[in-house]
């Protein structure tokens, strides 16, 4: 499964405008979250500028982001037994 997304740094309280980005990552199919996906967070040059993974319960939070226009790419690697 791959996706990408364009995502808005929220700033936090402080003088220097920093932001997170933070969600769950939800299996469609299943309605379950996924754990360990992978998301990478690029800037609007499409340089990477930091990533993360999903906790057991799929959420995340990436923060320390500056104010700006980001997009991120989540990657998740499944095996399906035969």
């Amino acid at each position: 499964m791959l996706m990408c997304s364009t995502l808005y740094a929220q700033p936090s309280v402080n003088l220097v405008k920093e932001g997170s980005i933070s969600g769950t990552i939800i299996d469609a199919h299943l309605n379950e979250p996924l754990p360990y996906v992978t998301i990478i967070i690029k800037n609007s040059k499409d340089e990477t500028i930091t990533g993360s993974i999903t906790q057991e319960d799929g959420s995340f939070k990436i923060s320390k982001l500056l104010e700006g226009q980001y997009s991120a790419t989540i990657q998740y690697i499944s095996v399906h037994w035969l």
